[in-house]
């Protein structure tokens, strides 16, 4: 007698590739992907299925939350704030619809999977209505820097209710922001929670350029042999701060022209850095490559002399990561929890907040200090090696601990 399959229903708001297909955060994608190659029945549940969903459309059955105009007015503006809770209201409604339309059908382990906040709630309304294993997914979380006040509470309500809310399995990614911390502080009563990185694609493949092929990149972006390729990587969003790095370069060609910064992302804050870019009167220094197929980051990384990850909150991204595994020379800043990764002076460089202003003459010293860079650039390769997953790990780390839940093996 043949097994019956395991049936997952996922429940997101996310978009399935961060910023177009193969392009941007891969962690979804990723994770879906998985369930392909296991062999499980997947159903989608969510309220937009593009970049990306072409890719797995036919392992997948997907259903999208029909598109109201109202959903045009939701951005960070105060508001936005009615539209947003009359669509999430709409999407649990939708949810719970799908959701019972599927398990009339389904028979077999059943197992709900929410990645991130906006699909907990109607993944708990299934688990608890169907008696059956919840997954919950972040990756990491922005509520670590949230006041402890009335007004957070108010205005934060339904992404603390979901960071509170009890699964049979929690996975908060390691990506700095303290998320473990952050769940034990709220309160969040899970007593299995795991607390990793993603992984990397580049740990998977053998990725190499040749010299003449970085030369050549180079010049297709105007950057000669003897001018500074500064890199940052980045959905374009205003906690990334992209604009430290355009006000870093604005003091820095002050003093010598021979400064380049590429911009490789797209996102709201592309026009108000294009805007900067225009004040600064920097637009022969700063080149914007908006979305770029997750493949080729690697040769902008490859061909760039430092790579800049300025955020508010956390560093510790995938770009981080993976520039790190190419053995780039690293300027950050020491916020979450960066500091794990980059050792000052060992294999980054390192700097609190209070030191923004150092930038430039940082960036002009390692320029012009080709041994510093290449000393930099050993170690953070050397450190990824011994530290970081491949995805491929990751996933399967994450495959075994599902199935110990869908067994009762907790």
């Amino acid at each position: 007698m043949q097994d019956k399959k395991n049936t997952i229903i996922m429940y997101s708001w996310s978009t399935i590739w961060s910023m177009k297909s193969k392009s941007g955060a891969p962690s979804f994608y990723k994770t879906i992907n998985l369930y392909i190659e296991k062999g499980w029945d997947i159903y989608l549940i969510l309220t937009d299925e593009s970049n990306g969903a072409e890719e797995i459309s036919e392992d997948c059955r997907i259903f999208t939350l029909k598109k109201w105009k109202t959903d045009k007015l939701i951005s960070s503006r105060n508001s936005s704030k009615p539209f947003l809770l009359l669509k999430m209201i709409r999407y649990y409604l939708y949810a719970k619809k799908v959701t019972k339309s599927i398990m009339e059908k389904v028979d077999g382990n059943v197992l709900f999977y929410a990645y991130e906040v906006n699909g907990v709630s109607s993944a708990k309304w299934a688990s608890k209505k169907y008696k059956k294993p919840l997954v919950t997914r972040f990756q990491g979380t922005v509520a670590t820097y949230f006041k402890n006040n009335l007004a957070t509470k108010i205005k934060q309500h339904f992404r603390l209710k979901a960071l509170k809310t009890e699964a049979d399995l929690i996975i908060m990614t390691d990506d700095g922001t303290k998320g473990l911390e952050t769940l034990k502080k709220l309160g969040n009563p899970t007593k299995n929670i795991m607390f990793w990185r993603n992984g990397l694609d580049l740990l998977n493949c053998d990725y190499s350029i040749t010299e003449e092929a970085k030369r050549e990149l180079r010049q297709s972006l105007g950057i000669l042999d003897d001018e500074c390729m500064l890199l940052t990587v980045s959905r374009l969003q205003d906690w990334k701060r992209v604009d430290r790095a355009i006000d870093a370069l604005a003091e820095i060609t002050q003093i010598s022209g021979k400064y380049k910064l590429v911009i490789a992302g797209d996102g709201p804050e592309k026009s108000k850095l294009e805007g900067m870019v225009d004040n600064y009167h920097l637009n022969d220094n700063v080149i914007f490559l908006n979305a770029v197929d997750h493949d080729k980051v690697y040769d902008y990384m490859s061909a760039a002399d430092i790579f800049l990850s300025l955020y508010d909150m956390s560093n510790v991204g995938n770009p981080l990561l993976e520039a790190m595994t190419l053995g780039k020379c690293i300027v950050t800043l020491n916020v979450g929890d960066t500091d794990k990764l980059i050792n000052n002076g060992q294999n980054g460089l390192l700097l609190d907040v209070e030191e923004i202003h150092e930038i430039p003459k940082i960036l002009m010293d390692l320029f012009e200090n080709p041994e510093k860079r290449e000393m930099l650039e050993c170690n953070a390769k050397e450190y990824a090696k011994a530290n970081f997953y491949s995805w491929d790990e990751r996933m399967e780390m994450e495959h075994e601990k599902v199935l110990e839940v869908l067994k009762g093996g907790f």
